[in-house]
């Protein structure tokens, strides 16, 4: 097992006939040891996510990064920056959830980290309509996308008065004073503090404001 050394290991290449006669190469073939990725950021986001790996062992005894797979789907890779050790890539293809990050390289060996991506996710939007005030929460997976912390919320378009609370499976905010004649319905989009946005389109509808147009009657007692 070349990987319990943790190193390449070079060795000869020996045929032996079905006569018995023997012939050798030295130092002809690398058993290559197993590479790994140590790091992924941000590990999680949406698609046109630009993703850093750092590890070793990509190239897989070759010159380059044929492809880098996150769950199921294929990246652009960054050739010019990206060397055995490191890599940029841009996810393209749209996921759900936990997955496995994949390199190859360009002799076909793989270099795996299992769960090591998270596709951002907004689930529901609760209510999913409202005006000044509403308190709204909105929930999914992987919501902050590896960064630190929401910089903004926009409901159907209008930012947000107040962000309440924030972790990766929840987002609590109250809506912003607008003034509309008819409802408007919009994505909802968060930012966070790497520059990705997390949004779910047609999510959230802006209604115009409430308005009392008569109180009957007009006095009374307890009881009225």
């Amino acid at each position: 097992e070349v990987a319990d050394y943790g190193t390449n290991i070079t060795g000869d290449v020996t045929v032996i006939s079905n006569t018995g006669s023997i012939v050798t190469k030295a130092d002809a073939f690398t058993y290559i040891a197993v590479g790994s990725i140590s790091s992924i950021y941000p590990n999680a986001g949406q698609p046109i996510t630009r993703i850093t790996l750092t590890g070793e062992g990509f190239f897989g005894g070759g010159n380059g990064i044929a492809n880098i797979d996150v769950g199921g789907g294929g990246t652009l890779v960054d050739t010019s920056v990206s060397n055995d050790t490191y890599a940029e890539a841009t996810i393209v293809n749209v996921g759900s959830g936990v997955v496995d990050v994949v390199i190859t390289g360009s002799t076909g060996v793989t270099t795996k980290l299992i769960r090591g991506w998270t596709y951002s996710e907004i689930f529901s939007v609760n209510p999913s309509s409202g005006q000044r005030g509403t308190t709204v929460t909105i929930s999914g997976i992987a919501l902050l996308a590896g960064a630190e912390n929401v910089t903004s919320v926009k409901l159907a378009g209008i930012e947000v008065s107040k962000i309440v609370s924030v972790n990766e499976s929840q987002v609590v905010v109250v809506a912003q004073l607008e003034t509309l004649l008819t409802p408007r319905l919009g994505s909802v989009v968060i930012t966070v503090d790497n520059n990705q946005e997390i949004s779910l389109d047609n999510a959230y509808t802006s209604n115009p404001l409430g308005e009392i147009s008569s109180v009957s009657p007009g006095s009374g007692r307890e009881g009225t």
